[in-house]
């Protein structure tokens, strides 16, 4: 089978298993039913997938890439107590925007006990010690930090997505986000209700909702060739409405 190949069966899997969510909730699925929704047979699931658990991480991990992807606009910002701030006020926001997509995530932050894929992990560090570096945070243990900041997350979206009561705005989880890694409650204000930068262009999908893996494939291995470009030649250098949240 060719790498194409299995990257559609993959993504195929994935989107079947988004699907069911939709329509039955996450506890009640079997194994026989993500098989029945992507008509593959039983040996095929298990080419990819060996337990329910398996299949979720996988759609998370989606869910959570496609969401980096959008927000990688935060790089451009200097302060690292900024970008840690848009990157949890955007997260929240685009997990409010489908409600299933906020639901897997919500479930799955704690159930990994971390960042979603290894690229967020090591950008989600890299960014933690670069804030401890510049005296923005205080922080006994960068790794405790990190899940402590993901728990908050999780904990917000699940809050937003219950509607028992009034959603938690983006910059407020934001500000107490930043609270709790040490940063003083005016300076965790302050940066949390900064102008957010724009949310990235690319406009491709997650597999989970009918995006194409080969052709995020395509499309990463393009903006690395864009990117590697521009360095050579520049040496200096349907679902519940997120407005309730991000304002």
């Amino acid at each position: 089978m060719t790498p194409a190949k299995r990257d559609r069966t993959r993504a195929k899997l994935i989107r079947a298993a988004f699907n069911v969510y939709a329509r039955e909730g996450f506890d009640a699925p079997t194994i026989d039913n993500f098989i029945a929704e992507a008509q593959v047979s039983r040996g095929t699931f298990y080419n990819y997938f060996q337990t329910r658990e398996d299949l979720m991480a996988a759609v998370a991990a989606d869910l959570a890439t496609f969401i980096t992807k959008r927000i990688a606009s935060a790089g451009t910002v200097s302060d690292p107590l900024e970008r840690i701030a848009i990157a949890v006020r955007y997260f929240v926001t685009l997990a409010a925007q489908n409600e299933i997509r906020g639901w897997v995530l919500a479930r799955m932050i704690p159930i990994v006990g971390g960042p979603l894929t290894n690229a967020m992990s090591e950008h989600v560090r890299a960014t933690m010690e670069a804030a401890v570096a510049a005296k923005r945070i205080q922080l006994r243990s960068i790794s405790a930090g990190i899940d402590l900041g993901l728990g908050m997350i999780a904990m917000a979206i699940r809050h937003n997505l219950s509607r028992r009561a009034a959603p938690y705005p983006a910059e407020l989880v934001s500000a107490m986000a930043l609270q709790a890694l040490g940063a003083s409650i005016k300076v965790a204000e302050e940066v949390s209700n900064r102008p957010l930068p724009p949310l990235s262009v690319d406009e491709s999908k997650p597999m989970a909702e009918g995006g194409d893996a080969t052709e995020a494939r395509r499309s990463d291995t393009a903006r690395q060739k864009v990117g590697r470009r521009r360095v050579r030649g520049e040496p200096g250098k349907r679902r519940r409405n997120s407005s309730a949240i991000a304002r």
